[in-house]
């Protein structure tokens, strides 16, 4: 699975680059913040 928060590229059409962001979504920010607590996840 790939996850990015931001994109850049050139626009097909036009050339000019094009910028994309996005806030990570809301079960990656709680699994980071698991791994960093050091604690085992819920079986």
């Amino acid at each position: 699975m790939l996850h990015a928060y931001h994109v850049e590229l050139a626009h097909p059409a036009a050339g000019r680059p094009a910028a994309f962001t996005a806030r990570v979504p809301k079960d990656m920010r709680e699994f980071w913040a698991l791994c960093r607590s050091g604690k085992q996840p819920a079986t």
